[in-house]
């Protein structure tokens, strides 16, 4: 099955899909040590370096021509600070909380990932 893997960081969730049989199409990343990293474990999937922020999930697949009939899952892990028992729970204030309208839009653009 293909995937999608945004806010991939080094690619720990990526490696996980990959052994239970998932293959990645994409991998989305802002940090270019991270996607670097992504890049070396992975070097078949094509690494996307933007930022969430500025650009919407659609944008992003139509540059990469992603199929979107064909994508089975799409593997968000957003920043978690701002929820976090760990971060300071200031979810309105803190900007990465919105990161988490994104699988809003990848469920929208890929239905059968969900």
């Amino acid at each position: 099955m293909d995937c999608i893997d945004v806010f991939s960081g080094f690619g720990g969730a990526a490696l996980g899909l990959a052994r239970a049989g998932m293959r990645h199409i994409l991998a989305v990343e802002m940090n270019p040590f991270a996607a670097l990293s992504h890049l070396t474990m992975f070097p078949e999937t094509p690494v996307c370096l933007k930022n969430m922020f500025l650009y919407s999930f659609r944008e992003i697949c139509e540059q990469y021509r992603i199929d979107r009939k064909f994508c089975g899952l799409v593997w968000l892990s957003p920043p978690c600070q701002s929820f976090s028992s760990g971060g300071k729970k200031e979810t309105e204030s803190d900007q990465r909380s919105s990161l988490l309208f994104k699988a809003i839009e990848a469920a929208e653009f890929c239905p059968l990932a969900w």
